[in-house]
């Protein structure tokens, strides 16, 4: 069998379950109070779960092949779709038996050809060609289980499964057979003694293997007896185990490695489950495309890397994975490995005429090099989609093109140089200051890319819409808002002691009351950010103006005529600069640079607080603390 790369959809059942509470509270008006003060959690979560639906995957295929009468098949890969008559259907299928695993001991049965339909022990599909579809049980496939297949063809015919690689979980049942198959390498697998000599449960235990004519055969040599990739067998489990082959993998995602949108970096477990030191190796490979538009199109592999630390070498930092990764385990020895989406390093993706969504996709394949095998989906969102694709009549348009760095951006300025307006032989260099000024920055760039200075924003909630049958047409979301004459419109996005409330975000470094927009492209070494922070002479917050000081209120002696800019108060402007750096200023060599955290130097030149401009000099670093790309709810 050969596995290489392909997607499944993700479960709806709890954003299900949240949409249903919504429908509840539509259709009956008074049980929404209550209903706001227990679930608002849950329906704020909800844009979140809905954006979460969206079927993430990676396209697989595994070839069988189905010699005539029975056969013990092993699934490495979720088929989707996974009813039973799209995953056989055009196969010369007789019947399907999986077994329906149960906690008691298995009534072992040498002769599969006596199997008898509606069984506890087994759930049983026929094609409907077969003529028995109402004693029909086993109606979905699922990945990482084995099923018996029996084939009506005369020769043996290949069946190439399409789905997502599944790295199972095992909890084997003690004291039984229990049919089970792995994921070994097909040109070169191991005995089955040397696979399970590491498990004490399984270790000289006895294993059946199934014949075409039916019957399990036990397998008379398993130091001599090679396994074979996808096949399936019954094998003796003497004590509670959750042995998965030599190569143990552990991740904190079950279904793969998803590092969605905003997930930087996550922790892959690998464990040498073997009585001898095993060298690893850690290799990406592509994702083959999607089968339909109903799953995101593949918009690339998953630019991955690790980190490498060697103390006693003076090594660390991250590393690219790209190639042959090898990494050396003691016998059972785990080891914890760090590993990070490299967003700046995304092929950008040009959007083509039919697919509503796209994903970067790909796989990472831990061998051993002695037969054993694990394949772990990794999926990324994020990269630059690049329209331009002509789309057909009747079909479907390409999805909008929303910036790479759309979203909400806060951190701080950091100001470690002031010029000095009274050296006349140089007043404009800033020079080193004896000690830092920081201040927040909060940047926000919309779907388009253009970005714009903040003062404020508060974090809101906005419901969603529904009809009359309680049917929800729109759902409800999170907003940003900056005009506070707005914040009546919307609901808070936070519970403090049991009330809704808004997050607000702000900064006393800047006075203006609008966003300002910005030249330059966010996040663009070559065409960084700059702005003009405009505060007039009579502004409030001027800092030549006070309200009750007769000669800084800009009023005359009657106090009844505002004087003119200069009498008593001059306008201030700040040219503000962000020069963005690929490499962290502060050499911090984070998994988030370049990806959700940015930064590089900050300039700043104040005209009119002093006879000469001010220059003032440092460095920024932002973090995006939201993905919402619009301001004031404008989208």
């Amino acid at each position: 069998m050969n596995l290489s790369p392909s997607p499944v959809r993700t479960n709806l059942n709890a954003c299900t379950a949240m949409v249903a509470i919504l429908k509840q509270s539509a259709s009956h008006p008074s049980l929404a109070p209550r209903l706001r003060g227990v679930f608002l959690p849950l329906l704020l979560a909800l844009a979140g779960c809905l954006s979460a639906v969206t079927a993430r995957a990676q396209w697989a295929t595994q070839t069988v092949t189905l010699q005539p009468g029975w056969n013990a098949v092993f699934l490495e890969v979720q088929p989707e779709p996974r009813d039973c008559d799209s995953v056989f259907g055009g196969l010369p299928v007789e019947s399907v038996w999986a077994w329906n695993r149960r906690f008691n001991t298995v009534q072992f049965l040498q002769d599969v050809s006596k199997l008898l339909p509606g069984s506890p022990d087994w759930l049983t599909y026929f094609p409907v060609a077969q003529g028995n579809p109402a004693m029909t049980t086993l109606f979905a496939v699922h990945g990482g289980r084995s099923y018996l297949v029996k084939s009506t063809a005369a020769t043996p015919v290949t069946w190439h499964v399409h789905g997502r690689p599944v790295v199972p979980v095992r909890d084997w049942v003690k004291g039984s057979l229990n049919l089970a198959g792995f994921s070994v390498d097909s040109s070169s697998p191991p005995t089955f003694a040397n696979f399970f000599a590491a498990s004490p449960a399984h270790a000289g235990q006895a294993v059946f293997r199934l014949q075409p004519s039916g019957l399990w055969e036990r397998v008379a040599s398993p130091a001599s007896t090679p396994m074979r990739s996808g096949e399936a067998f019954w094998i003796f489990t003497s004590a509670a185990s959750t042995f998965n082959g030599p190569v143990g993998v552990g991740l904190e995602q079950a279904a793969g490695v998803e590092f969605g949108r905003t997930l930087p970096e996550t922790v892959v477990r690998l464990k040498n489950s073997s009585t001898a030191a095993k060298t690893f190796l850690l290799s990406p490979a592509d994702s083959e495309q999607a089968p339909d538009f109903t799953f995101p199109a593949v918009a690339g592999r998953v630019p991955l890397a690790y980190w490498k630390q060697n103390l006693a070498a003076g090594q660390y930092g991250w590393q690219p994975l790209e190639g042959a990764i090898p990494l050396t385990l003691a016998a059972g020895e785990e080891a914890k490995l760090r590993v990070a989406v490299r967003r700046p390093d995304m092929t950008p993706y040009r959007t083509v005429a039919g697919p509503t969504d796209y994903q970067y996709q790909s796989l990472l394949l831990v061998t051993d090099q002695a037969g054993g095998r694990a394949v772990i989906p990794i999926t990324a969102r994020g990269g630059q989609a690049i329209a331009g694709a002509p789309v057909p009549p009747g079909a479907p348009p390409p999805p909008p093109d929303t910036a790479a760095r759309a979203g909400l951006w806060v951190g701080t300025a950091v100001i470690r140089a002031v010029s000095q307006p009274a050296n006349a032989a140089d007043p404009l260099t800033p020079r080193p200051t004896g000690s830092e000024a920081q201040f927040r920055v909060i940047v926000h760039v919309n779907q388009s890319g253009q970005a714009r200075l903040l003062q404020q924003v508060t974090l809101m909630w906005t419901n969603g819409v529904s009809d009359t049958q309680g049917n929800i047409l729109r759902p409800g979301h999170r907003v940003l808002v900056t005009d506070d004459s707005l914040l009546g419109k919307f609901t808070g996005s936070s519970l403090r002691d049991g009330q809704p409330v808004g997050r607000r975000i702000s900064t006393v470094a800047f006075s203006h009351p609008r966003p300002i927009t910005m030249s330059g492209v966010f996040g663009d070494p070559t065409a960084p950010l700059a702005c003009s922070v405009l505060t007039g002479y009579d502004d409030p917050l001027n800092p030549f103006k006070h309200r009750f000081h007769p000669d800084h209120d800009n009023l005359d002696e009657t106090r009844s005529k505002i004087l003119a800019e200069g009498v008593e108060s001059f306008s201030l402007n700040r040219s503000v600069t962000f020069r963005f750096t690929d490499a962290d200023p502060e050499g911090l060599g984070t998994s988030q640079w370049g990806d959700n955290q940015l930064g590089g130097e900050y300039t700043e030149t104040i005209t009119g607080l002093h006879r000469a401009p001010i220059v003032i000099r440092g460095i920024f670093r932002l973090n995006r603390v939201s993905l919402i790309p619009f301001l004031d709810n404008e989208g």
